[in-house]
């Protein structure tokens, strides 16, 4: 091999080294970055390529197929489950079954208990499928931060408890509701009672007044007549 081969091969070798170190260091930086906010990237969606973070070998159709059934959901449901149209975020517990996203409403805000249920349990729905898709598809250690740091397990879970923690809080208003009105007819009923009672009370009395009036009325008259006679 020539001396001119042999330093192409040289400067190669050293070029395949620096790139290998600079990879290396860009690695690290992302990996850094991501640990600082709350996680680390299973990989580097950017420099590894979109499917880094998914099993291999898997059906890329029936991947995108399944991704769009809970997004579609989400867009078609997004004014009663969402905090806006994308959908970045889900109504609170607390909100889900109300008309609006404000925490100091009435109780009057709140919707009906047959749509509430329906809310309830399309993100619930939307929970299970998100968990399905992601052992489906993803590899175990990108669950809770992907090639992109984004959080799937996460997402899965709120939609999950969130459903339950609503149901739990539309138990509560119907009880509450039903303690409520329970009250309200005990001093319904105390409140007729007392009426009943009152009225038949002024009843005998009068009926007793009347009586006694009558009484002494007839006692006088005889009393007077007697008188005249004699």
């Amino acid at each position: 091999m020539s001396d001119d081969s042999n330093n192409k091969l040289i400067h190669l070798e050293r070029r395949i080294e620096q790139l290998e170190e600079k990879l290396k260091n860009l690695e690290h930086y992302n990996n850094t970055k991501y640990l600082s906010q709350g996680g680390n990237k299973c990989c580097i969606a950017k420099i590894k390529g979109d499917m880094c973070h998914f099993i291999k070998d898997i059906n890329k159709k029936a991947m995108r197929k399944d991704h769009k059934l809970y997004h579609n959901l989400e867009k078609e449901y997004s004014d009663e489950l969402c905090i806006n149209k994308n959908c970045t975020k889900y109504k609170s517990p607390r909100n889900l079954c109300k008309n609006n996203n404000q925490e100091n409403i009435d109780d009057k805000d709140y919707i009906d208990d047959k749509d509430c249920i329906k809310r309830i349990e399309l993100l619930k729905e939307i929970g299970i499928l998100r968990k399905e898709w992601m052992k489906k598809y993803l590899r175990e250690e990108c669950y809770k931060r992907d090639g992109y740091g984004k959080n799937h397990y996460a997402r899965a879970a709120f939609a999950m408890n969130y459903s339950k923690e609503a149901k739990k809080n539309m138990e509560k208003r119907k009880k509450a509701k039903k303690n409520i009105e329970s009250i309200q007819s005990k001093n319904l009923t105390t409140k007729q009672t007392t009426k009943q009672t009152t009225k038949q009370a002024t009843k005998q009395a009068t009926k007793q007044a009347t009586k006694q009036t009558t009484k002494q009325t007839t006692k006088q008259t005889t009393k007077q007549t007697t008188n005249k006679n004699n």
